[in-house]
């Protein structure tokens, strides 16, 4: 059995304010690029999808509303919410020792890990309706993440 040796600081400054401060940021990092990069793409598959099928603005609202919310979309939003009333709620009222405070901290970043990856799922399973729909307003048309 190995043992490896840490002084007692490199735990706390691991698991500091300042390692629960930088896993939010970094999540809200990550998250804040997907979502400028997802919505800008997103919306030009839409306004494509509009100008092909003719839709005046009051359709395209209404139309565009069914490819960005459905079940699939609702239930991703409500993970999410469950996932982030959970980040609310840890170590709430403790004053947790260093080991304690790890664990949080490892939950912290898994929790948020999670928040990650369904928001990705909820772009790309919007970005495949747009897609969809976009192939069947037109026959042959390949947008750039079908094109091969």
């Amino acid at each position: 059995m190995a043992y490896i040796i840490c002084p007692v600081t490199s735990v706390q400054a691991s698991c500091d304010q300042a390692a629960f401060s930088g896993a939010v940021s970094e999540a809200n990092a990550v998250l804040t690029g997907m979502n400028e990069r997802n919505k800008k793409a997103l919306h030009e598959k839409l306004q494509t999808l509009k100008a092909r099928s003719g839709w005046g603005d009051a359709d395209y609202v209404a139309k565009a509303a069914t490819l960005v919310k459905d079940e699939r979309t609702i239930e991703m939003d409500g993970r999410n919410k469950t996932l982030l009333d959970e980040v609310s709620k840890l170590g709430a009222g403790e004053t947790p020792g260093d080991e304690v405070r790890c664990a949080i901290l490892e939950r912290l970043k898994r929790l948020l890990s999670e928040v990650v990856q369904n928001t990705d799922k909820k772009w790309r399973h919007m970005h495949q309706k747009a897609d969809a729909s976009l192939n069947s307003a037109t026959p042959g048309f390949a947008t750039a993440n079908t094109a091969k």
